[in-house]
């Protein structure tokens, strides 16, 4: 499986590539995740943020995306905080999730993807436990439905 972080391309599979994932994270305060990926080769940090993103793409997002041929859930036709987002650039929080997720799963070594193949490709599974997912005012919100 080839890393893709071109946004908007139709076979992207991570939101941000190793070069801004790393920009971000070292602007972080030193943490385990952080720390064991800022060490790791680039071929494992590829992984990383391939699983981050799989783990983010499924949640509902407000908006709509913007094309039909885009693989995954963002860039999107949104309006955050009063002001309509330029279609091509992913909000900053947005990509602070991504990379910050990568660096947790150096510790955990989970995703949400379900294997397919032995060539490290997953099958995504819908992400159903959210009722609602807010980006914007400086914060990513989660809200849980009630059952969970």
């Amino acid at each position: 499986m080839a890393f893709v972080s071109t946004l908007g391309a139709s076979n992207a599979n991570s939101f941000i590539s190793v070069a801004r994932a790393t920009s971000l994270l070292t602007e972080l305060p030193d943490s385990p995740g952080v720390v064991s990926w800022l060490a790791f080769t680039d071929a494992q940090k590829e992984k990383t943020l391939v699983a981050a993103t799989m783990t983010i793409n499924p949640l509902r997002w407000k908006g709509f995306v913007a094309t039909s041929e885009q693989s995954l859930a963002w860039p999107r036709k949104i309006k955050i905080d009063g002001r309509r987002l330029p279609v091509y650039e992913l909000p900053l929080d947005l990509e602070y999730a991504v990379a910050y997720m990568a660096a947790f799963l150096t510790t955990t070594g989970g995703y949400t993807g379900i294997p397919v193949g032995n060539d490290g490709g997953i099958q995504l599974q819908q992400n159903n436990q959210y009722e609602e997912v807010e980006l914007g005012s400086g914060a990513l919100r989660v809200k849980f439905k009630d059952e969970d």
